[in-house]
């Protein structure tokens, strides 16, 4: 598939489950590294682009958007907790594909432990 940005954001949608959309948030191109989730601006322009697979019946049944997202807007600390949430899974990811670069695994999280800490945390924040 191709990559292609959606509704602002720069970062490459490919049709994929959300958590690999999400993993797919930060990418390297000939231009250099990019991180979507940089800031909260980068995270509201991701999470308009992929909001209608939040709706109810996509996925499982999903709370909607507006339950993920109290307040109606994400700010600089749901920023840092999607960055990490993010890192967690590519630190999964990479453990299972037994891919040894760095990068592949995210900046965030090292190792397999800390990596599942950081999805546990995450799924602990969850409204549901």
């Amino acid at each position: 598939m191709a990559l292609r940005a959606v509704a602002g954001t720069a970062a490459p949608l490919l049709g994929e489950p959300l958590p690999v959309e999400l993993m797919n948030t930060v990418w390297a191109d000939r231009d250099g590294l990019h991180d979507e989730l940089r800031d909260a601006a980068g995270l509201a322009a991701w999470l308009q682009a992929v909001a209608g697979r939040f709706a109810a019946g996509a996925e499982g049944g999903g709370p909607g958007l507006a339950v993920a997202l109290p307040g109606g807007r994400p700010g600089r600390e749901l920023a840092g907790q999607f960055r990490e949430l993010r890192d967690g899974l590519r630190g999964l990811a990479a453990a299972v594909t037994a891919d040894p670069r760095a990068r592949a695994a995210g900046t965030g999280t090292p190792d397999v432990a800390a990596a599942v800490r950081a999805v546990n945390a995450a799924c602990a924040r969850a409204p549901l």
